[in-house]
């Protein structure tokens, strides 16, 4: 579950930047509120799509749905929050791919750090690999 905020004065044909956030604690969630430090509307007010799932460890869906998440930091809450991701890319053709920004704080910035780790490591054996074939060749 999760939620999908298009931008003020929305048109489908154009292309949007998104802000995916995500949420801390990591037994928090993204509900139908509003809070100062996490105002989604604020970042449709300024032009970006805003997805926001709710990953393993979030409030709402059960106590052991909330549990899943404490002995296993960064594993299905990640599958969940790239399986959303992938979802929305695939399913809305509004959004920019190329402009995608992931925010987050506390648990929110850990899962940052680890989408990067990963990414960063990945790019790394591609560009070593190339690297090993173009001088071996």
């Amino acid at each position: 579950h999760g939620w999908l905020l298009k931008p003020v004065n929305f048109d489908e044909t154009k292309k949007y930047p998104l802000a995916f956030l995500i949420h801390g604690g990591p037994q928090g969630i993204w509900d139908d509120s509003f809070g100062y430090r996490w105002n989604v509307q604020s970042y449709a007010g300024e032009g970006y799509v805003v997805v926001a799932i709710n990953f393993h460890g979030s409030l709402g869906y059960g106590e052991q749905f909330q549990r899943a998440v404490s002995r296993s930091w960064g594993n299905d809450s990640y599958d969940d929050l790239m399986k959303g991701l992938d979802y929305v890319l695939a399913n809305y053709s509004f959004i920019d791919e190329t402009k995608i920004c992931g925010l987050g704080a506390s648990y929110g910035g850990y899962m940052v750090s680890i989408y990067l780790f990963i990414y960063l490591i990945i790019n790394i054996y591609i560009y070593l690999f190339i690297f090993i074939y173009l001088f071996n060749n």
